[in-house]
């Protein structure tokens, strides 16, 4: 599935059984711009809760789980900040919705998640990792080097 605004040049094609994100694409005059990704959503539920050695608590017996399905209907919203795609997932059980939001200002393209809090599982951390495949597509290098550098310096990797 494809989603894009109208306020938006990026779009991004997403699983259609995982709800995860596949591809970016970015639209210049008469050229498009496509990279894949690689996408990985990870949930630490359950476990117990320790001192740990230094201080602080330490989360111990822990399960991670990762499987994603889609779990209904995609969702488009409107608003002063741009346009939000939200889509249902379960992960191994726990409900979340995926949201995809293209910016009127910038970033170009958020994404979130949201826990729905339906299980009476404890969620005790949640990942989302992204991974851009620069030599897929044709991105320019100024585009990478920028990417690259925006990321860094918000502490991705």
């Amino acid at each position: 599935m494809f989603l894009s605004s109208i306020e938006s040049h990026h779009g991004l094609e997403i699983e259609d059984k995982t709800g995860l994100p596949k591809k970016l694409k970015l639209r210049r005059a008469d050229r498009e711009f496509s990279v894949n990704l690689s996408t990985e959503v990870s949930i630490e539920i359950d476990g117990k809760e320790v001192r740990a050695p230094a201080g602080g608590i330490e989360y111990t017996d822990f399960k991670t789980i990762s499987k994603c399905a889609v779990n209904g209907g995609l969702s488009k919203k409107s608003s002063s900040r741009g346009t939000q795609f939200s889509q249902p997932v379960e992960i191994e059980g726990v409900s979340v919705v995926i949201n995809y939001l293209f910016s009127t200002d910038g970033p170009a393209l958020e994404i979130s998640i949201t826990l729905l809090g339906k299980e009476s599982t404890v969620v005790r951390d949640l990942s989302l990792s992204v991974r851009v495949d620069f030599e897929s597509g044709e991105w320019s290098k100024y585009s990478r080097k920028w990417i690259k550098s925006k990321c860094v310096a918000r502490g991705y990797q």
